[in-house]
C-alpha cells in the first residue's frame, strides 16, 4: 500500500483576515475549548528564524511578527526594485526582431513572397502578447514595492505621498454578524423565550440572504437582495406583518449592537443602508373568522390526537395565535380553577381566560396520553417546545384531513374567537380586548387583570361555536 503523503499546510490567515503565504504558526497555548490563544510564527517548512509571538486579539503583536517575516522574505529574494532591474525585456525585444526576419525568409525559402502587411500582423500579435506579459509583471512589481517598502516606492516612482503608508495604522478587525446576533440575544432587557427564538430566526435568515460573514462585507446590493427575498415571500403568501417583523427585527439587532461597541461607524453604515427597506402598502383589514362548522370538522379530524384537539380548543377558548399557544407553560394553566393566566410575549400584557369544561377535559386527556417533563404545555415527540411555524404546518395537515378549504389558516381561529366575543350582546370592546391580550390605555398601569374579567367573553365564544355553554364555575374577582 502506498504511503499517504502529508496534507498540504493551509495558508496562514491573520486576525484581520489577510492571507500570508510562506509563514506557519506553532501553537503554544490553547484555551479551555481548544482554541489557540498564543502561537509563534516561522517560515513554512523551517524551524527558524523565529518571527515573534502572537496572542489572540492582540493585533499589534501579529503585525510586528508579520512585518519581520516580510522583511526576512525580501532579504532572501532581493527587493522588488533589485529583481525588477535584473528582469529586462532585452531578450524579448530581440525575439520580436527575429520574428520579423524569420517570417520574411520563410517565404523566400519556399519560393513564396510574404507581404509586408502579413509579416507586420504576425509581429504585432507578438508585440501585443509581450506587452500584456510585461504590463502584468510591472503591476506585480509596483504592488510588491509599495507593500514592502513604501519609502523606496515613493522615491523611485516620485510620489511622495506613498511614504506616508509607513505611518498608516490598519483598521481594526470587523465584527462578525454572528457576534452581533449573540450580542442582541444576551442583552440584559428581558424578553419572552418566544420573542428571543423569533429574533434569532430573523437574524440567521438575514445572514444567509445577504451572503456576508462580517459587517464590513454588507453592501447596498446585498441589502437590496435581502429586501427582495422578503418581498418574494410576501408574494408567495406571507403577510405585510411578516415583512414588517423581518425589516424591524434586523434594524433592532443592528441598533442595539451599535450602542454596545466602541467603534459604531461600521454598524451605523449598515443601519443607514436599511433605508432600502420599504414596507408594502397596507392591506385592507379583513378578518377571516373560522366558521363554526369548519371548526367542528377540524375537531372531528383530531379526535384520536389528544394533543392537537387540546391545542385547537385552547386557541379558540383564549383567542390565541399559533405562537401564543406554543408559548404556554404548564404553570400558566390551572385546570382545577379552570383558568389561564400568562403574559403575551409581543406586548407584555397579561393573557387571561376562563377555560371551558371541554377544553379542560381535552388538556387532561392529552397530559394522560403524552406525559412529559417539559415546562411547556405542548411539546413535540422529541420533547422540544413547538415554534409557531411548526404549529401552523401541523394545522395545515389536519385541515386537509378534515377536508377544509386551503384558505383556512390557524390565525382564523383567533379571528373567530375575537369576533364572537366582540359581537356578542353585552360583551363590548373592552372585554374582547382583554381576552385578546391587547392594551387598554392607562388602566393597564393600575388594574390587575383576572380571568373573571373575561368569563362572559369566553362563554360567548363557546355559545357561538357549540351552541351551549358548559364551562367551569367562574372564579370570583379579588376585592
Amino acid at each position: 500500500m502506498a504511503k499517504r503523503g502529508r496534507k498540504p499546510l493551509k495558508p496562514y490567515v491573520t486576525q484581520w483576515s489577510e492571507v500570508i503565504p510562506g509563514v506557519r504558526p506553532r501553537i503554544m497555548e490553547r484555551d479551555a475549548s481548544g482554541e489557540p490563544v498564543v502561537w509563534h510564527l516561522y517560515p513554512t517548512g523551517k524551524s527558524k528564524p523565529y518571527f515573534g509571538s502572537v496572542r489572540k486579539g492582540d493585533l499589534a503583536s501579529e503585525r510586528k511578527a508579520i512585518g519581520r517575516y516580510l522583511r526576512w522574505k525580501a532579504e532572501q529574494e532581493g527587493t522588488p526594485w533589485e529583481k525588477h532591474k535584473e528582469n529586462t525585456p532585452y531578450g524579448d525585444a530581440v525575439m520580436v526582431g527575429l520574428t520579423y526576419i524569420g517570417e520574411r525568409d520563410r517565404g523566400k525559402k519556399h519560393g513564396q513572397t510574404t507581404s509586408e502587411s502579413a509579416i507586420q500582423e504576425i509581429v504585432d500579435r507578438r508585440v501585443a502578447k509581450l506587452s500584456s506579459k510585461y504590463a502584468e509583471k510591472y503591476r506585480e512589481f509596483i504592488r510588491d514595492l509599495i507593500l514592502t517598502d513604501p519609502r523606496k516606492a515613493a522615491a523611485e516612482l516620485e510620489i511622495d505621498q506613498l511614504a506616508w503608508l509607513n505611518d498608516v495604522k490598519p483598521p481594526p478587525p470587523s465584527i462578525s454578524l454572528a457576534d452581533i446576533g449573540e450580542m442582541y440575544s444576551r442583552r440584559p432587557l428581558q424578553s419572552s423565550d418566544h420573542w428571543n427564538r423569533k429574533m434569532r430566526r430573523i437574524w440567521q435568515e438575514f445572514i444567509k440572504l445577504v451572503g456576508a460573514a462580517y459587517i464590513r462585507d454588507i453592501t447596498r446590493e446585498s441589502m437590496i437582495r435581502y429586501r427582495d427575498a422578503i418581498y418574494k415571500k410576501q408574494k408567495e403568501g406571507k403577510s405585510r406583518t411578516f415583512v414588517a417583523h423581518r425589516f424591524g427585527g434586523v434594524k433592532a439587532v443592528l441598533r442595539y449592537a451599535r450602542s454596545e461597541v466602541e467603534r459604531p461607524e461600521e454598524i451605523s453604515r449598515v443601519v443607514d443602508l436599511c433605508a432600502v427597506f420599504k414596507l408594502p402598502r397596507k392591506e385592507r383589514v379583513s378578518p377571516k373568522p373560522i366558521k363554526p362548522e369548519h371548526f367542528r370538522k377540524l375537531l372531528d379530524a383530531v379526535e384520536d390526537e389528544p394533543k392537537w384537539k387540546a391545542m385547537f380548543l385552547l386557541a379558540l377558548n383564549a383567542a390565541m395565535y399559533p405562537s401564543e399557544v406554543a408559548a404556554i407553560k404548564r404553570p400558566d394553566i390551572d385546570l382545577d380553577a379552570g383558568t389561564l393566566s400568562m403574559e403575551r410575549g409581543k406586548t407584555g400584557v397579561p393573557r387571561i381566560a376562563v377555560l371551558w369544561k371541554r377544553t379542560i377535559d381535552a388538556i387532561r386527556a392529552y397530559q394522560k396520553a403524552e406525559p412529559h417533563e417539559s415546562e411547556h404545555l405542548f411539546v413535540s415527540q422529541t420533547g422540544a417546545p413547538y415554534s409557531d411555524n411548526h404549529v401552523s404546518r401541523n394545522f395545515s395537515k389536519r385541515r386537509d384531513t378534515a377536508g377544509l378549504p386551503k384558505t383556512v389558516q390557524f390565525a382564523h381561529i383567533r379571528d373567530g374567537a375575537y369576533s364572537a366575543a366582540y359581537n356578542a350582546p353585552g360583551i363590548g370592546e373592552k372585554d374582547a380586548k382583554a381576552l385578546a391580550g391587547h392594551r387598554s390605555g392607562m388602566t393597564d398601569h393600575y388594574v390587575t387583570r383576572t380571568p373573571a374579567v373575561v368569563a362572559a367573553a369566553c362563554a360567548a365564544i363557546e355559545r357561538h361555536y357549540f351552541g351551549v355553554t358548559a364551562g367551569p364555575v367562574v372564579p370570583e374577582s379579588p376585592t
